[in-house]
């Protein structure tokens, strides 16, 4: 029942209902305590109506009717329920204190909001430090991009035979009538190469966006890089690396046509040029050219096989400076890791303030741009909607500051570092399985406060032996060309290889020597690290799991059948 209809039922006069119904308002009790407020008031005024008072004396005698009001209210109170009086209570300390919380997360939100980077290297700037000093007339890429644009015109053929394609390593194989077609049409795109080789260095300039000299050759990818106005490492474009395997793939049937025809001079050229290529690579200094670096080298040292193989004559003049020229690549079969760092320190110069001694927090919208960004690049989903400002101070509490990410980083280049000079005939398990520490951390996802800088990690054991088995494919043809020297000078081939300073990759001692049919057979004792008379197996030159050796040796030359 409302107060309304209690009154109505009442004789009370109109002006003692309505002091009523105020009352019992102000209470602010709920509607069935306000009810009893009403009930005691309505019996309180009809008693003093019948004990003879005028209704303006009731009223009058009542009293002030806020204090009332308060009083009843406390009275009220009074009677309620010990836990029911326990329970509003906690609600109203917990609303309380989420209010609390709410105003000190806003306040943190504001000053997450103030937050900016402060950029202070420019790291694309240190990447291209190399080429910028090469001076204008010494940078082979003119050269190189004439050569590129002439290679798009006409590029690699494509022969098959029984609708298998096929690449052929000597004249007369299969296919062979092609390439040499291929080749002698680009006569002048040799010669630029070869100029090209002989300068300084490359001289090209990385960078979020291309140059106009270079639109002849790229012009889709001219035309979407002049959109870019990001000048981070995250923007850099390497569109030439992939081009240069190109050029050396021109040289190196160059080098195998000029060798089939007797023409030294020429195909020793052409062999020179790959190797300063592979070196020219290098100006910057990221993963990505020495592992292109490393797949020239890889071309050079199988076309100086293969013609040693099929007619050592034409190079026999120049074994000595080949041999010299192959023994200087120590120190560019090193793969590198600075440009990764610059990777790094660049993102997180971006992505985090800067307290000017080494650590910072997060700039919520540019981490969250940068992370969506590595995300897409990586294969992970990232959360793209999410206003990333509302989410600052959690992301404090929840990603590694800027130092933290850095020394987390640095430890496992360290440790790469570490794994670089480990032989290949002391790898095992644990080296490469030591090189995969941080795989189960991802998974983790944004609940591992490294999630950043682990989504980067790459799985580097690849590189690294691809580092080792470059290096030990050197090694092989040094030791070819001392055995085919000492052949030319002697008439005899050598017993053993002990007085050359190439070392079996997987002993650690000279390479084996053994001669079968009057030919000599070189050979690496191979990754079963045993020595099986030169009996050749497949893939006894790559690292494998111990549960997975091949039985037999590496054969370097001649190549195995």
């Amino acid at each position: 029942m409302s107060i309304k209809k209690e009154l109505f039922s009442s004789e009370l006069p109109v002006e003692i209902q309505k002091l009523i119904r105020r009352v019992a308002r102000r209470t602010r009790l709920r509607s069935r305590e306000q009810l009893d407020v009403a009930r005691e008031l309505k019996a309180h005024f009809e008693d003093a109506l019948a004990a003879g008072d005028s209704p303006n004396e009731a009223i009058a005698a009542y009293g002030n009717e806020k204090t009332a009001a308060k009083l009843l209210r406390n009275a009220c109170k009074r009677k309620r329920w010990w836990l029911e009086v326990a329970f509003v209570k906690s609600m109203k300390y917990t609303a309380v204190a989420f209010g609390c919380i709410v105003v000190v997360y806003v306040v943190m939100v504001f000053f997450a909001m103030q937050r900016k980077p402060n950029i202070a290297v420019d790291y694309v700037a240190q990447l291209n430090e190399t080429a910028a000093s090469i001076p204008e007339d010494e940078r082979a890429w003119p050269y190189y991009r004439e050569a590129l644009i002439a290679l798009n015109k006409n590029d690699e053929p494509t022969p098959e035979v029984d609708d298998r394609p096929v690449q052929p390593e000597w004249a007369g194989d299969a296919g062979w009538d092609e390439y040499a077609h291929w080749i002698d049409s680009h006569k002048e795109t040799v010669n630029l190469i070869l100029q090209g080789s002989a300068k300084q260095g490359v001289g090209f300039i990385v960078g979020g966006s291309m140059y106009e000299e270079d639109k002849e050759l790229w012009p889709e990818r001219y035309e979407a890089s002049q959109l870019n106005q990001d000048n981070s490492m995250l923007s850099v474009l390497f569109p030439q690396l992939g081009h240069f395997i190109e050029l050396a793939r021109l040289l190196h049937y160059d080098a195998l046509k000029t060798a089939s025809e007797g023409e030294s001079q020429q195909c020793y050229e052409d062999v020179e040029a790959m190797l300063r290529l592979g070196s020219q690579i290098r100006e910057h200094s990221t993963l990505i050219n020495d592992l292109v670096t490393l797949a020239v080298y890889n071309l050079a040292f199988q076309t100086i096989g293969t013609i040693l193989e099929k007619n050592p004559a034409v190079l026999s003049s120049h074994l000595g400076r080949l041999e010299t020229q192959l023994s200087l690549l120590n120190e560019e079969m090193n793969i590198r890791f600075d440009g990764e760092r610059m990777f790094i320190l660049d993102l997180l110069q971006r992505t985090f303030t800067d307290d000017g001694a080494g650590d910072g927090v997060p700039v919520p919208g540019e981490l969250l741009k940068k992370m969506s960004w590595v995300g897409d690049a990586a294969g992970q989903e990232m959360p793209k909607q999410i206003p990333p400002i509302l989410f600052a101070p959690i992301g404090d509490l929840l990603i590694a500051s800027r130092k933290e990410l850095l020394d987390r980083y640095d430890s496992y280049l360290l440790r790469m570092e570490q794994a670089r000079e480990i032989p290949l005939h002391a790898w095992g398990e644990d080296e490469s399985n030591y090189l995969h520490p941080y795989e189960l951390s991802k998974e983790g996802g944004f609940l591992n406060k490294y999630f950043l800088i682990d989504l980067l990690i790459p799985s580097l054991d690849a590189a690294v032996l691809h580092c080792k088995y470059t290096r030990a494919n050197r090694d092989g043809l040094l030791a070819t060309i001392y055995a085919l020297s000492e052949y030319q000078s002697t008439g005899l081939w050598p017993e053993d290889l002990s007085n050359t300073s190439a070392i079996d990759p997987w002993s650690g001692e000279p390479w084996n020597i053994t001669i079968v049919n009057e030919r000599p057979v070189i050979y690496s004792i191979g990754n079963d690290q045993d020595d099986d008379g030169g009996r050749h197996a497949e893939e006894a030159n790559k690292w494998h799991s111990p549960t997975a050796v091949p039985d037999g040796d590496w054969v370097v030359w001649p190549s195995p059948e």
